[in-house]
């Protein structure tokens, strides 16, 4: 293909670039020289620095050496010139004849002693050596100056001792403060430094050796208070704290030390304080207090750093947290008002809620302990109260008479004339033994009516039940006098009409009485036969008192007219010592030791009938005839009539007993012995109830009333006595 040219304007284009491109070359290569030249010229420059800095070290490193060695040959020439005294010294010392070298017997005023020959050559050789021995301590003060000056001090220290041996001798006072300084500027130069211990062990030398020394007092207690109090600054309170307390033991009257021991415990407590740290800030208010107990406000602060936790605490509602400060606080500062009040209320808030959610042994236990903090915080000891109370109310409405003690004795024991809780607790047990009574459940009666005895024993109508329910009385009650009737001889048999409101006696003074039981009155006196009485028996109706001699006769006495109605006349001359009417009273069974006779009452004849076919109603029976009691010198059998089975045998008596009566409802059962004493017992337990004594003799009869609520016994020596619930 031919060449073609280029057009015009693609020709300028390149012609353009082209020089664009020589310019930037040119650039480039001109830069590059000059930063070869720039950096050869660093090179020379630093090379003609570390020349210079070469020079001016090798030039300070023979400055040196020339004063050292200027120095080293000036202590050189003191040490020759005291090495040459002290030489010259000895030779006239020995030339003398005295021995003047380390310690040559001096004066007094610690010059060398006089000689002992007077000649002139010893007199000469001795004030030379005089003059040798002080130019000798002279050369030794200097060189030890030199080596102070040179801080060469184990130097200046071994130099100076041999001039200390002796206090009376030359230049000592010099040289025990070239001693002190010895100590003296390295302890200084430390204390600059910042090297403390060395600092402080340097001036306790210095103090040894001169105790006013210059300003060595002022710098080592300087030595302990410049690090703790840059410590102090820097917030480094542990630091702080070993130079204090060391300064300290030695000089408890260093106001300034003290307060800064005590700063390093308050400052950071404070910020625990702040941070809500509270054992740190409590544990360093504390420290710094036994430092100084009034520093600043650390007292008030302590008590902040136990009141604050506990008030946060309280209103958060987290009582057991709220607490232990409190408590810790308040054992050392019992009056401390606001503390113990938090604390008080740490306890009834809780106790409030337990309370109101019916967790009665919580609300109990904390409503104490808060009267324990504070007897009169709040309403407290009201609502105490109130958590003993309140669930008693409650379960007694609901009947739940077995939960109310529980809930109350505690409360009542301790608070006696609480007529609320008295009145409560009674009630609780006043209700289930009226339920008891109505059902018969005696044994679960007594034990409510011995309760409200210690309860209230005046509470409702408790009083009358003994009375109302004689049972009860001879169960569980106090049994005791009622009344005394008398005769002239010994009363053999006693009976109540059936009615209660009558009582008969009969003895051997031929009499039969007969008493008005409520009034004691006596009615009739009856003188029938001349023979002893030993026996007396109501009919059922109580029309008929039966009453039975010692010649074998029987005599019936009409109660309403007052008169004998006919006398049966068929045992043969021994005494009637037991009678009985039948449950419908047609007969009546007379008993002798040798004979039993059955009357038809009506005609006043016999009746050939067995008597154990007849229904009795007699003393030693129950009125439904199921039991009977038998008596065998001082014991007495119980046993059941239709099948001769023994239920209980009664041993108590001391003496032969004589009669026995069961009461009405067949539950006791009263026996009369020799022992002259009347006893009680419980036919179903066999368990003895009661022991009667009283001025009486031997007990010859006993019974008891209709109604069961008393028993009259005869005696012998005349006696008749009626007893019942005290």
């Amino acid at each position: 293909m031919p060449d073609q040219p280029l057009p015009s304007d693609l020709q300028t284009v390149l012609l353009e670039a082209l020089r664009a491109y020589e310019l930037a070359r040119a650039t480039r290569l001109r830069a590059e020289g000059d930063a070869r030249a720039a950096r050869r010229a660093r090179e020379e420059a630093l090379q003609a620095e570390e020349a210079h800095a070469r020079q001016a070290l090798e030039a300070e490193r023979r400055a040196k050496e020339s004063v050292l060695r200027a120095e080293q040959e000036r202590l050189g020439r003191l040490q020759a010139a005291a090495d040459a005294v002290e030489s010259a010294a000895r030779a006239l010392l020995e030339k003398a004849g005295l021995a003047y070298i380390a310690g040559a017997p001096a004066t007094p005023t610690g010059k060398p002693s006089a000689p002992r020959r007077a000649d002139t050559e010893a007199a000469q050789a001795f004030a030379e050596a005089q003059t040798a021995y002080a130019d000798l301590r002279v050369a030794l003060v200097t060189l030890a100056q030199a080596h102070l000056e040179a801080g060469r001090w184990e130097e200046a220290r071994r130099v100076l001792q041999p001039l200390l041996e002796d206090t009376r001798a030359p230049l000592y006072a010099e040289a025990r403060d070239l001693l002190a300084e010895s100590y003296y500027r390295p302890a200084l130069a430390a204390l600059e430094a910042g090297q403390w211990e060395a600092a402080r062990q340097g001036f306790v030398e210095v103090l040894k050796i001169n105790p006013t020394y210059r300003d060595a007092a002022a710098l080592e207690r300087e030595a302990h208070l410049r690090p703790a109090r840059t410590a102090l600054e820097a917030g480094r309170y542990d630091e702080a704290r070993p130079p204090l307390e060391a300064w300290l033991k030695a000089h408890k009257d260093d106001a300034e030390a003290r307060d800064l021991l005590a700063e390093s415990y308050y400052r950071p407590a404070l910020a625990a304080l702040e941070a809500g740290q509270w054992d740190a800030a409590r544990q360093g208010f504390a420290e710094a207090l036994k430092v100084n107990p009034a520093y600043r406000d650390a007292a008030a602060l302590e008590r902040e750093a136990h009141l604050r936790p506990a008030r946060a605490a309280l209103e958060a509602g987290r009582y057991d947290e709220a607490r232990p400060p409190l408590e810790a606080w308040l054992k050392a500062h019992k009056d401390d008002a606001e503390a113990r009040d938090l604390l008080a209320e740490s306890h009834y808030r809780q106790a409030l809620a337990a309370l109101e959610a019916g967790q009665w042994e919580a609300a109990r236990q904390g409503f104490a302990e808060v009267l324990k903090i504070h007897p009169a915080y709040r309403d407290a000891a009201a609502l105490e109260r109130e958590a003993y109370l309140r669930p008693a109310r409650a379960a007694l409405e609901a009947n739940h008479y077995a939960e109310v003690p529980a809930h109350l004795e505690p409360w009542w024991k301790a608070h006696k004339d609480d007529a609320e809780a008295r009145d409560l607790l009674a009630e609780s047990h006043y209700r289930p033994a009226l339920a008891a009574i109505q059902a018969q459940q005696w044994e679960q009666v007594g034990e409510a009516l011995h309760i409200l005895r210690q309860i209230n024993p005046r509470y409702r109508d408790v009083a009358e039940w003994t009375r109302r329910y004689p049972l009860l009385a001879w169960l569980f009650g106090r049994i005791g006098e009622v009344a005394i009737f008398e005769h002239i001889g010994d009363v053999n048999s006693v009976a109540f009409s059936p009615d209660g409101h009558l009582l008969a006696s009969g003895g051997d003074d031929r009499e039969v009485k007969i008493w008005e039981v409520a009034s004691g009155r006596l009615l009739y006196e009856l003188r029938l036969r001349i023979a002893a009485v030993y026996s007396v028996a109501f009919s059922p109706d109580g029309q008929i008192l039966a009453i039975g001699y010692g010649d074998g006769a029987i005599t019936l006495w009409d109660v309403n007219k007052g008169e004998s109605r006919q006398v049966l006349i068929g045992h043969s001359g021994d005494h009637v010592n037991c009678m009985a009417f039948s449950l419908d009273g047609r007969l009546l069974v007379s008993q002798t030791s040798y004979e039993t006779i059955v009357w038809d009452i009506s005609s006043g004849s016999q009746v050939k009938i067995s008597p154990d076919k007849i229904p009795l109603l007699g003393s030693n029976f129950t009125l439904d005839g199921r039991l009977g009691a038998h008596i065998i010198a001082q014991k007495i059998t119980i046993y059941e009539v239709a099948s001769g089975h023994v239920l209980h045998t009664f041993s108590g008596h001391k003496d032969s007993v004589n009669s026995v009566a069961f009461s009405p409802d067949g539950r006791l059962l009263a026996s009369g012995s020799n022992d002259r004493t009347v006893k009680i017992w419980d036919v179903a337990s066999g368990r003895l109830l009661h022991t009667l004594r009283g001025d009486m003799g031997e007990v010859l009869s006993v019974a008891f009333s209709p109604d069961g609520r008393l028993l009259a016994s005869g005696s012998k020596y005349s006696i008749v006595k009626i007893w019942g619930p005290a």
